[in-house]
This record gives C-alpha cells, structure tokens and sequence, in this order.
C-alpha cells in the first residue's frame, strides 16, 4: 500500500499540467470533474435529501463587481473603457472559477426480487458553473478575457441494486439538460456587454436521455469502485443545439484502504483517476486520504491531484453536514496562468 501511495504521489508531482493550450471549455471540464471526485469521496452525494455545494475561486466577486460597477455607475464612455481596463490589467494572467451545485431527492421504501435489494430515489439536480482567465497571450497587447459559462439540470431516478451486502450496482437513469457559451471578449467587448458572466443568457438548451453507470465493491478493509457517469443515451426533438461541452462520458475508477488505525484517528488512505474528453489522464490521478476521529462525527478528507492540495473538514452526523473546502494550488504559475485557491461550502441532509 506504502509503495503504491509514494509511486502516485512521485507521479503527481513530476507530470505536466496541461496538455497543450488552454481552451476555456476543457479548464472548466477538468475543475468541474475533479470537484464532482471530491463529492463523491468526502461524502457520496447519492445518499441525501437535500445537497448545496459551492466552489469559488478566490477574487471572483470582487472581479465580476468591478466590472459591473464599471458599467452601471460610469456614464462617461472613456472612463467606462478605463476602468475596464484597470480591471483587466490587475488580474491579467489569471484564472477563477465558480461551481454551483443544488441536489434534492426523495428516497423510496426499499424492496427486494429474489435475492436482489432495490433502493431507489427521484431527484432533481441543477449545476451553474464558469471558468474564465485574463490574458494577452494571443494579442500581444490587448487584455483578453476567455470565458465560458455552462447551465445544467438533471431529472430522474437514482437506484442502487445489491445482491450481497458488499456489492453494490448503481444504475441512475434522468433527462439532462445542458446549455452554454464559449467566448472571448477583448475590453470594449466587455465594456459594451457589462458583464463578464450572465447565466440568463444561456437559453440555448441540449435536451438528451442519460445515464450513470457503476460498479462497487465494498469489504471490511478496503473498497473499489468502477464508474461510468453522465452517458447520453438519446437526443430529444426538443434540443436546440449541440452544446461546447463535450458529449462523451467521465470514466473513474477509485480504490480505497479502510479503518488503519493511528491514535485518534482511523485513516482510510485512496488513490485513483478519472478520464474525460478534454483531459489528459494523468490529469486525473489522484491520491489521498480521509482521517475519521473516533470520538466526533468529524473527518478530514485530504487529497493531491498534479496541480492542487485539497483540505476539507467535514462534520456530519446522522441528520445534518457541514464542510469547508480549500483547494491549494502547489503550482503557479500553470501554463502561464496565476491560479488562485478555491474555496468551496457545502450543507447536506443525508438520507434517514
């Protein structure tokens, strides 16, 4: 276990960061996903009645602010273009990102077939989310800001299926509905739009049929988990268009060690990775572990991924959850980019 651990983590730190370029598109798919493993891990998000989770890079509001202030609160045009300006100029070379994330299910008496153990769930699930940066890369001169914004809704049934106490198979099958905007504004762009991010505008929807797929296995010592999440199975008549945002599944594949015990602690040490159209897999990789105090409902889930440390306490009792999260960037500049810490909150009912 010690050696597959430190191999992972020699990996993590050695490897590069990005493929190649820097498409707004793929930056926001490789955050979104690894925020997606990091709901997963720290407390599995198909296990609530109610789920708010919120990430946000440090300096959004304060940007997103600026440049609306700029704009409603200047009449003069030349200031309006000047304080833009300003604005892009002090965060230029960076990127933020933003995930908003609303879960709430309904779950259903649990009956069996023969030797099958059905556990089902209705639920509904709506993710705002952005990723933009500030450069002059291409223009050499002119401050350009790369953003892109995606709205998504998901609506359907959750199933967990068990035929042994340690073995679980998760079939989710809902509508997903997805709209987005890939753009790039240079400063008068931004000064005549007024706003670098608007969600309302995003009204283009791609309706489609999809599922999760998974494969668990669960012992007194360790777990594994195989995962294929967000297959479209069919396009409905009612879509608008194709949306930027890749049409292709997320594949994961976790493995954890269970109940080490050291002092005050039992530690459940993990590895693992996961693979999307849009990044590389060793950008997925990953390994870390969850710490559970065994006098408090308190656990500390850390994780290092080839561009951040990741923090998140978390306390959770059989009616309630709470966590702070705090993503570290161990690497900046990347590709050029000054990437800031992530914050993120979230607040949970679990399933009785």
């Amino acid at each position: 276990m010690a050696f597959r651990l430190f191999f992972l983590y020699y990996l993590l730190s050695s490897i590069s960061v990005y493929a190649s370029g820097r498409p707004e598109v793929d930056r926001f798919t490789l955050l979104h996903d690894r925020h997606t493993i990091d709901r997963y891990i720290r407390s599995d998000t198909e296990n609530y009645i109610f789920y708010l989770d919120a990430a946000i890079s440090s300096g959004v509001k304060t940007i997103i602010g600026d440049i609306k202030d700029s704009a409603q609160t200047e009449q003069n045009p030349a200031q309006r273009q000047i304080k833009t300006l300003q604005v892009l100029t002090r965060n230029l070379n960076t990127e933020k990102y933003l995930d908003i994330d609303l879960r709430v299910g309904v779950p259903l008496p649990i009956f069996k077939i023969k030797q099958f153990e059905f556990k089902l769930s209705p639920f509904y699930n709506i993710n705002l989310g952005t990723s933009f940066s500030f450069n002059n890369q291409n223009t050499n001169s002119t401050a350009q800001a790369q953003t892109y914004v995606r709205k998504e809704i998901k609506m359907g049934v959750k199933s967990k299926i068990k035929k042994r106490k340690d073995e679980t198979i998760i079939i989710n099958f809902y509508q997903l509905t997805r709209a987005d905007i890939n753009s790039s504004l240079d400063q008068s762009e931004i000064v005549t739009q007024g706003e670098l991010v608007e969600f309302s505008s995003i009204d283009q929807n791609n309706i489609s049929y999809a599922t999760d797929l998974g494969y668990e296995r669960d012992f007194s010592h360790y777990l594994y988990r195989f995962e294929v999440n967000e297959l479209k199975l069919m396009e409905t008549s009612a879509s608008m268009r194709k949306t930027t945002y890749t049409e292709l599944p997320m594949f994961h594949f976790h493995y954890r060690f269970k109940n080490k015990e050291f002092g005050l602690f039992t530690l459940d040490p993990l590895y693992g990775v996961h693979f999307r159209d849009g990044h590389t897999l060793a950008q997925g990789l990953y390994v870390g572990v969850l710490a559970h105090l065994t006098t408090l409902p308190f656990t500390l889930y850390t994780k290092m991924s080839n561009q951040f440390l990741t923090f998140n306490p978390l306390f959770r009792t059989s009616y309630f959850q709470l966590n702070y999260g705090l993503k570290v960037p161990y690497r900046n500049p990347q590709n050029d980019l000054w990437t800031a810490s992530i914050h993120s909150l979230n607040i949970a009912v679990p399933l009785p």
